[in-house]
């Protein structure tokens, strides 16, 4: 029988290793550190876990429903490439924008989300990162099958996850930092 210790250090371990791919929201996470320090990454970080939190529920409950149809996977596909499309073109309005006015860019967020709270950029940016419904799936199913869960979604799982995508986010995004900042060192004039 797993303690709840153990479902708590399961939550982190997977909701973990799912934010440290490089992608979007880390590199968005990034710039809001580097404008708004910890208090803009901490709202950010906040606004993508209160979309993910109800997306782990979902999958968890529904996992081998969304397993047994294919059609959604290929849907799910399409929908992510459309909106990364989507946020390509809109980085680059941004940045070619402040090309034609001769200026520095100081906003790197598209127009359409300048305006928006930091914990509101997070939580609509994830709100359409579908991607996770089958990294959230999947898991699950192995999570099961493999007895470190049982059918009955556990808070300190959830708890867990919700450690694990800040601790994840943040080590990324101060690795990062750190990286870029000691880089500036090394150009040579």
């Amino acid at each position: 029988m797993l303690t709840k210790f153990n479902y708590f250090l399961i939550g982190i371990f997977v909701s973990g290793i799912g934010s440290l791919p490089l992608g979007y929201l880390n590199l968005i996470a990034l710039q809001l550190f580097i404008i708004y320090q910890y208090q803009g990454l901490f709202l950010f970080i906040m606004g993508i876990f209160s979309v993910e939190i109800f997306v782990i529920i979902f999958t968890f409950l529904f996992t081998k429903q969304l397993l047994s149809k294919p059609k959604l996977f290929f849907l799910i596909d399409v929908f992510t490439i459309l909106f990364f499309i989507f946020l390509a073109f809109s980085f680059l309005y941004v940045d070619i924008h402040a090309y034609k006015q001769n200026t520095i860019n100081q906003s790197f967020l598209p127009i359409y989300l300048e305006k928006v709270p930091i914990f509101w950029v997070g939580f609509l940016l994830n709100l359409f990162n579908f991607l996770q419904i089958p990294y959230w799936a999947s898991w699950h199913i192995f999570l099961i099958q493999s007895k470190k869960l049982n059918d009955k979604i556990s808070i300190f799982y959830l708890i867990g996850t919700g450690v694990g995508t800040f601790l994840g986010m943040f080590i990324f995004v101060m690795l990062l930092h750190y990286f870029l900042d000691f880089g500036s060192y090394l150009i040579l004039d």
